[in-house]
């Protein structure tokens, strides 16, 4: 029987992966915003629509339209609510929520319309990487390096890394008016994850 219990235990690894992501989106939601309303609203929806999302679209009786949409373009639409966090809640004091939202929709978009043309030419990669590192590994490490490659380009250096920890830090500074490191960020750490995670559509 399909219980919720039984769904828990039956999640994919990109599931599991996504989770992984609301997880921190939560964490770094707190960090900057301290509202735990916020925090519950967000990780309840995550993981209403990870884990339960084909039973909320039956309930809602959205199967044919979502049967509808392009398979390319179905990536994009599932990333559409990071990409809405990242407006909304992202920007924090910086003010850096366009260039962050226009960054992670290219780096959604590129692999949704043109996924079977980069695999070609990165197969070569992607054979190396796996051999170099397990799956496992690699969906640790990319939201890891994600967020210290965002921080160091954002900041210039690592030196207050403490900070997204609950740290204190000797000099702090506004990221506000710095755009452009946003955008450069949240592209780079996109493509390292892109570069970890992707697999090869057969």
């Amino acid at each position: 029987m399909n219980t919720p219990a039984n769904r828990v235990r039956t999640l994919s690894a990109g599931k599991i992966f996504a989770l992984a992501f609301v997880a921190l989106f939560c964490y770094l939601d707190w960090i900057t915003h301290r509202s735990a309303v916020a925090v519950v609203v967000i990780a309840a929806g995550g993981i209403a629509v990870i884990v339960f999302g084909r039973e909320i679209a039956t309930k809602l009786n959205l199967q044919d339209e979502i049967a509808k949409i392009p398979a390319r373009a179905k990536p994009i639409l599932f990333a559409a609510p990071g990409l809405l966090y990242f407006m909304s809640r992202g920007s924090g004091t910086s003010g850096a929520g366009g260039p962050v939202f226009f960054a992670s929709a290219i780096a959604v978009a590129a692999p949704a319309l043109f996924g079977p043309e980069i695999d070609a030419r990165l197969a070569g990669f992607y054979a190396a990487r796996n051999k170099a590192a397990p799956r496992v590994l690699r969906m640790i490490a990319a939201p890891i390096l994600a967020v210290l490659l965002s921080f160091l380009i954002i900041h210039g250096s690592l030196g207050d890394i403490g900070a997204l920890f609950g740290g204190t830090t000797k000099a702090a500074r506004t990221p506000a008016g710095l755009g452009g490191r946003f955008f450069l960020a949240a592209l780079l750490s996109a493509s390292v994850s892109f570069l970890l995670l992707r697999e090869a559509r057969r």
